[in-house]
């Protein structure tokens, strides 16, 4: 399993999401993290916001919810970086400051349960979400090459 955190000027639209009640409209996210298994026969995505099937084959997620960069104009266009599961697991950490506004206030309810964190970190999201390749965890990839890197991931599980 490999785990997914997309992110490019916090700006990421992704289309069929639970928080927009227009399936035709986008909902702009500051970053989105989805998780991408590799199984013999196909990549299935998992999104906890998505309308779409959970788990959700890799290109139906694609088509519908991501759309291609050539559909889009060129500041939504997305990187993602992507991170083996058990490397995020370990080493992931966010206090949800991210969430507040300037008066130190939530902008929207934050989730119920406790912040993740780890024993020596309480926060590097933005470690997580920055795509310059020099830091923090995995691969910067372009949306093509996520696509590519995850089907392919199947052909050789054969």
């Amino acid at each position: 399993m490999q785990c997914l955190f997309q992110m490019t000027k916090k700006k990421i639209p992704i289309w069929r999401q639970q928080a927009c009640l227009e399936p035709e409209n986008p909902i702009v996210w500051d970053y989105h993290v989805i998780f991408v298994r590799c199984r013999d026969c196909g990549s299935e995505l998992y999104d906890l916001d998505t309308q779409l099937p959970f788990p959700c084959e890799l290109n139906k997620y694609v088509e519908e919810a991501l759309c291609y960069d050539d559909k889009l104009e060129a500041k939504y266009r997305r990187s993602f970086r992507v991170i083996p599961a058990v490397l995020y697991l370990e080493k992931f950490a966010s206090d949800r400051s991210h969430m507040l506004d300037d008066d130190g206030i939530f902008r929207t309810d934050p989730p119920t349960y406790p912040c993740i964190t780890t024993p020596e970190i309480q926060n590097n999201l933005e470690d997580f979400i920055n795509m310059d390749p020099a830091v923090g965890y995995g691969e910067i990839v372009t949306l093509r090459k996520f696509v590519s890197k995850f089907n392919s991931a199947k052909t050789k599980n054969r």
